[in-house]
């Protein structure tokens, strides 16, 4: 019994390498299929990160509304919504070449029809989800021409250039590449426009008011004056009147105290010493030249 405890261990050091092998492969045989179905994926913590091949996904690209405009053939559907109406695309294009004249209802329409076909063409709306949301909500409150007042013109003319950035691929997906760059400042001329017709005719009315009560005594005189500087015609109105005045006035009253004072000196002296003096002296010298 000895002997043969000493073979089986001799026996077992021989054979120990090749049960090891054996192991292995067997280990192997189990490993390798599931290593085919996970060869793509590596684990790291809670998240899977992609180590195979793949393709990025298309997020569209963005085309302006004046792109839109001249291009009815682009379009991919026949109608959309804005506002809560739905429009054909020629009743939505002739929209967008519509002048907003400052009114911000066109002023949004015309980004949101963009903004619209846009997302409808394959862009990404993520940028600009909410904002479509709110100015078709801005719009259906307020329909195509009534022209609303602040604060409300104010919100419209926001939410336009918010969708305008979208549009010119500041944000979101980015502007496609082959459309040219165009000119969308329309909007913001327009309502730059506005205040200045209304700072006109403010001067207008206050250059003709200043000037009528002045002409209405002496015209001849401010017609001079006037240009010269405004100060000087009013201090030379009010010693003008006097003057003219007095003038007219002088000569009547230096007769009344010219008649009182030649009048009493003259009349009590002269008739006093020209009486008494005469008569005797006269009656003296006759008898005596004929003696």
């Amino acid at each position: 019994m000895v002997e043969l405890a000493r073979i089986a261990r001799r026996l077992v050091l021989l054979f120990r390498p090749i049960l090891g092998l054996f192991a292995i492969v067997a280990a192997l045989a189990l490993v390798i299929p599931i290593a085919d179905s996970l060869w793509a994926q590596r684990l790291i913590g809670a998240g899977t990160v992609h180590t195979g091949s793949w393709t990025p996904e298309d997020h569209g690209c963005t085309y302006t509304q004046g792109y839109w405009r001249n291009h009815p053939e682009a379009w991919p559907q026949d109608q959309i919504e804005i506002g809560g109406v739905a429009y054909l695309d020629a009743e939505a294009i002739a929209i967008l070449e519509t002048a907003p004249g400052g009114d911000a209802t066109y002023i949004l329409a015309h980004q949101l029809i963009a903004a619209t076909v846009n997302v409808l063409n394959g862009a990404d709306p993520d940028a600009v989800q909410g904002t479509i949301q709110e100015a078709n909500a801005w719009l259906e409150a307020r329909p195509l021409g009534s022209a609303p007042a602040n604060p409300e013109r104010d919100r419209g003319i926001e939410l336009s250039v918010a969708l305008m950035d979208y549009n010119e691929g500041r944000i979101g997906p980015g502007q496609c590449e082959d459309e040219e760059c165009t000119a969308t400042a329309t909007a913001t001329v327009t309502d730059t426009a506005i205040p200045t017709a209304t700072s006109t005719p403010t001067p207008t009315e206050t250059a003709t008011a200043t000037p009528t009560p002045l002409p209405a005594r002496i015209p001849g005189e401010i017609s001079t004056e006037t240009p010269t500087s405004t100060p000087s015609p009013t201090s030379s109105d009010t010693p003008a009147p006097p003057p003219t005045d007095t003038s007219t006035a002088t000569p009547e009253p230096t007769a009344n105290p010219t008649d009182t004072l030649q009048a009493a000196p003259t009349e009590t002296p002269e008739p006093i010493p020209t009486e008494t003096a005469e008569p005797p002296p006269s009656d003296t010298p006759v008898p005596d030249t004929p003696a």
